[in-house]
């Protein structure tokens, strides 16, 4: 037997491959290679991130994040272990790794740091609107 796959399957299937390819683009663009200046095309303007239960209600304050994150983690790099999305959310398991440069109090500074984490994303209209980041 041949199912045939419905109207609403297809857009449920269309939203998860546009939503996952939103998210690993803010993951590769934005924060793997830096380029800041695309933030504002993947993210909402009345954006909301919490990270560790702190919220971030700007982009600007979130942008200033990034940055902070790439700057006390030199030879930065944000390596993407597993995403999947369901409709227009999206789970990123990730792993951040580089050299502590002022990031870690925990190791000195030159020293390798690994950092790990689950981000949980809500998307609208093709964009991030809200998003939970948890770090180890």
């Amino acid at each position: 037997m041949t199912s045939m796959t419905s109207t609403a399957e297809l857009e449920r299937l269309s939203t998860r491959v546009v939503s996952e390819a939103i998210v690993r683009r803010f993951w590769n663009r934005v924060w793997n290679a830096g380029q800041l200046e695309i933030f504002k095309e993947l993210v909402t303007e009345n954006c909301l991130f919490y990270c560790g239960g702190n919220a971030i209600e700007t982009q600007s304050k979130m942008i200033n994040l990034i940055k902070q994150f790439r700057k006390e983690i030199k030879n930065f790099e944000f390596i993407i272990e597993d995403l999947f999305a369901y409709n227009q959310k999206v789970v990123t398991r990730w792993r951040i790794q580089g050299i502590n440069n002022g990031f870690s109090e925990e190791s000195y500074k030159g020293e390798p740091i690994e950092l790990t984490g689950i981000t949980i994303f809500e998307l609208e209209g093709n964009k991030i609107k809200k998003g939970w980041l948890e770090k180890s």
